[in-house]
């Protein structure tokens, strides 16, 4: 099975019309609203826009009339033309599988699309498919089709076989503190924050500090609330608990928090006040992907043939990636030492293709520039004179945009 590199008008229009026909309008609507109204949140809002991107492409595609009056261009809107992408493969995809398997991918379309998870890692999937097919493969969609194992078997014209697994996960597996519960304590804090703002100089820093996890229960959210609270009017701007500590302090007190731990946790900024959640405990984010990542090459691996990993890690900004290269393992560049040992720690895993979609806004450190989506590493495994090895090297060959 090909996909071809473009695609019109009126089969964009008839993919999108495909999507809202699986979901149903009804529940197309209702997640619209719900995304709608997190996008408009002063704490949500950036991450909302960058996770649930297509889905939020797909309203406003609809809701200019894309559908009805013609088409709204792509042209200088990223996530736009990242729907549009989607939509047609997926369309594409559907009218070439078995009625079984296509049952199965309607039903993943409606699980992603209305979950929290939404369809970034449905479209990296997708991306990778389009990605395989312009390197010259013909796909088997292994999954889909046998229910189970890996995703694609990618077969070029000489004969040649590959497995391909594609993963898509959240840096969240291996943090303290998960963005959702963060999110959920900031909403929590913002009566605090628009009673105390007035009182708040310029370069303060609130420090919320958990001893492990963070936890997302209602009542030990409402304790964090109320020691901050409880900060703000104290002589010493101090007050803790077994569940927290919180700090209010200048900024140049915590010097290497507000630049550099606070991309490792969480921060945010209300007016003139800087609010950094943080834990007592170091993430493990790299050892976290690393141990997911194996467990799942070893289950979904035939090892019969040549096998290929391509992973998606989102929700790294780009001070995070930095963060992590001064303090996981001691290490430089530890994304690109995880690819390596996930690689050779399988020997009939072939090669391992790893990128971060990072925040859409690029960010820089000294001596470590970092763009909006990213960083990639490709490794390859096999021997040049391997009768596979020219088609595992196309195949890994990184996606020109994902």
């Amino acid at each position: 099975m090909a996909f071809g590199r473009q695609a019109a008008a009126g089969e964009v229009k008839e993919a999108l019309a495909f999507i809202a026909t699986v979901i149903g309008q009804s529940r197309l609507d209702r997640r619209w609203t719900e995304l709608e109204s997190q996008r408009r949140s002063a704490v949500r809002g950036v991450h909302v826009a960058q996770a649930y991107s297509l889905e939020l492409a797909h309203h406003d595609a609809v809701t200019e009339g894309a559908l009805e009056l013609g088409w709204p261009s792509p042209d200088g809107n990223p996530p736009l033309l990242r729907l549009y992408a989607f939509a047609a493969t997926l369309r594409r995809l559907h009218a070439r599988l078995g009625e079984r398997a296509q049952a199965r991918l309607r039903g993943s379309l409606s699980r992603h699309y209305l979950q929290d998870v939404g369809l970034r890692p449905m479209a990296y999937e997708m991306a990778i498919a389009v990605h395989l097919s312009r390197m010259g493969f013909c796909l088997g969609f292994n999954d889909l089709e046998q229910a189970g194992g890996f995703d694609f078997l990618a077969t070029d014209s000489s004969g040649t076989e590959i497995e391909v697994e594609c993963k898509h996960l959240s840096a969240d597996i291996g943090r303290k503190i998960h963005k959702n519960e963060a999110y959920t304590l900031l909403e929590l804090l913002m009566p605090v924050f628009a009673e105390n703002g007035g009182s708040v100089g310029d370069g303060q820093v609130l420090i919320v500090e958990v001893p492990d996890r963070l936890e997302g229960s209602r009542p030990r959210m409402d304790e964090i609330v109320g020691l901050v609270a409880t900060a703000f009017r104290s002589a010493n701007r101090r007050s803790e608990s077994e569940s927290a500590s919180v700090s209010l302090l200048g900024e140049d007190a915590e010097r290497r928090d507000t630049l550099w731990r606070s991309g490792l946790h969480h921060s945010a900024r209300f007016g003139n006040l800087r609010v950094i959640l943080r834990s007592a405990k170091t993430d493990k984010v790299i050892d976290k992907i690393e141990r997911k990542l194996k467990d799942d090459v070893e289950r979904q691996f035939t090892r019969l043939r040549p096998a290929l990993l391509f992973t998606q890690v989102s929700d790294l900004s780009a001070a995070q990636l930095v963060q992590l290269e001064r303090d996981e393992r001691g290490q430089r560049h530890p994304l690109k030492s995880m690819a390596s040992r996930i690689l050779h720690s399988r020997e009939y895993l072939s090669a391992v293709s790893l990128t971060t979609l990072g925040d859409p806004v690029a960010e820089t450190s000294p001596g470590n520039p970092v763009g909006d989506r990213g960083v990639s590493f490709g490794l390859l495994q096999l021997s040049s004179f391997h009768p596979a090895y020219a088609a595992v090297q196309r195949a890994a060959l990184g996606p020109e945009a994902l």
